[in-house]
């Protein structure tokens, strides 16, 4: 079970989508969830709203940054917080 709230999945995955989609190494996980990352974009900009179908396609997307990250759900709830774990 997931230890982060839905409302920081989606914070952390318009933060990635914005900032880190371009990055060579992560480039599967990126052609993989080409729907969970824009849909947790247009969330977390307030442009669109999500169904449950949606809300699968953004809870598979943040579990697969944590394993294509190699981190595990610890209660993040930004993008900061993911940060701070892969600085370590």
């Amino acid at each position: 079970m997931s230890k982060t709230k839905f409302e920081g999945k989606v914070e952390i995955l318009a933060h990635f989508f914005l900032h880190w989609d371009d990055d060579e190494n992560l480039k599967d996980f990126v052609e993989y969830h080409n729907l969970g990352l824009p849909f947790a974009y247009g969330l977390h900009q307030k442009m669109v709203s999500v169904n449950p179908t949606g809300k699968k396609y953004i809870e598979e997307a943040f579990d697969g940054l944590l394993e294509a990250l190699a981190i595990e759900d610890s209660g993040f709830e930004s993008w900061d917080d993911v940060e701070e774990i892969l600085s370590n």
